[in-house]
């Protein structure tokens, strides 16, 4: 047998076993990832409900609490919640159910000067049913995730850390569960076409008019 021969044999057995090595790599990256998330999901302790009084509710894990931050006298929030953890003091997760004069997000974004400025676009998800959007940026070199939709004249927002595994597991509980309860009388949806009605035979029909 030539040395050439033996050489091609060689340079060839080498190429295989790089290949059956990056399929095997490969592999295991593919199954670690859904294992390290369902240890995350274990670790941060059972799903619990959370029915808000102004007519919307979300799961969340046991490990955290919610708690209400609602501006008092708020003529434009229904609600404002935090959902954090002493575990976890890097950040927690804020929802924000409020009045808007804004019909779109793109909107909202461009021409509020309390929206997030120069957003990224990164995906498309839904929240109770409607459509939504999630945005990236920053606010002192930390990096933010938004997640918010507008549906008849309320924006609602769900705004976590970004990059950090307990946070993003937390806000997709959060937004994959989020319902809109449009049967209660406190629910946004329902404040919201009640605040033109009257009881009155004498009624002076106008306008509706936004509260900013």
């Amino acid at each position: 047998m030539s040395k050439g021969f033996v050489q091609v044999l060689i340079i060839l057995a080498v190429v295989a076993l790089l290949g059956v090595g990056g399929y095997v790599y490969l592999k295991k990256k593919d199954i670690f990832k859904p294992v390290e998330s369902q240890k995350l999901k274990q670790s941060l302790g059972e799903v619990k409900k959370y029915n808000d009084e102004s007519g919307f509710s979300f799961n969340y894990f046991s490990k955290f609490s919610v708690e209400d931050a609602t501006p008092a006298n708020s003529a434009v929030y229904y609600s404002l919640l935090e959902v954090g953890s002493k575990s976890y003091p890097e950040g927690k997760v804020t929802i924000g159910v409020k009045d808007t004069k804004y019909e779109s997000i793109e909107d909202w974004l461009k021409k509020d000067p309390e929206a997030p400025k120069n957003t990224s676009l990164v995906g498309a998800t839904s929240l109770s049913g409607f459509p939504a959007k999630q945005y990236s940026y920053e606010v002192s070199s930390q990096k933010y995730a938004k997640i918010a939709a507008i549906d008849k004249g309320i924006l609602y927002e769900i705004t976590y850390l970004a990059d950090l595994p307990v946070f993003e597991e937390l806000a997709g509980n959060i937004t994959s569960s989020f319902t809109v309860l449009g049967e209660s009388q406190n629910s946004p949806e329902s404040a919201s076409q009640s605040s033109s009605a009257t009881s009155s035979d004498d009624a002076v029909y106008e306008t509706e008019e936004v509260v900013e």
